[in-house]
């Protein structure tokens, strides 16, 4: 389903000048997060997160990547957190041994204390879906 695909437009379209999310201006890999510079114990700690598992090489999950965007911007409350996954695949395949959930790409779940909640992938990861997800 997805190919090697790179939309720099859609990159590069959402700037709010938080320097923690320069890398998510730009599909440059100099601008990507560090090889296992996201700490799992860390984000099971927090009261509600949102993680986001992104493929550079997936149309759609360029489109998810919007709807996460989206949904940070009216929700800067909640934390969220992208695992981009050709960076590190380790990282991915622990999060597949801490949820039990099989690995997509694109996938979010939204976590509570370390507990997935909720988890949706490909046309389900939508800003509307974790609002309501988040609420809930």
């Amino acid at each position: 389903m997805c190919s090697n695909f790179e939309s720099p437009l859609l990159v590069r379209e959402w700037d709010y000048g938080d320097p923690a999310l320069k890398w998510w201006r730009s599909g440059e890999a100099d601008d990507a997060p560090a090889k296992g510079s996201l700490d799992l114990e860390a984000i099971k700690q927090e009261a509600c997160a949102v993680l986001f598992k992104h493929s550079r090489t997936c149309p759609v999950s360029f489109m998810a990547q919007a709807q996460v965007k989206r949904f940070a911007a009216q929700h800067p409350e909640v934390p969220v957190y992208t695992l981009v996954v050709q960076d590190d695949r380790e990282l991915s395949r622990q999060v597949v041994e801490w949820t039990g959930i099989r690995h997509e790409s694109p996938q979010v779940f939204v976590l509570r204390r370390g507990t997935v909640v909720a988890s949706a992938s490909h046309e389900g990861v939508t800003a509307g879906y974790l609002a309501e997800t988040v609420r809930g």
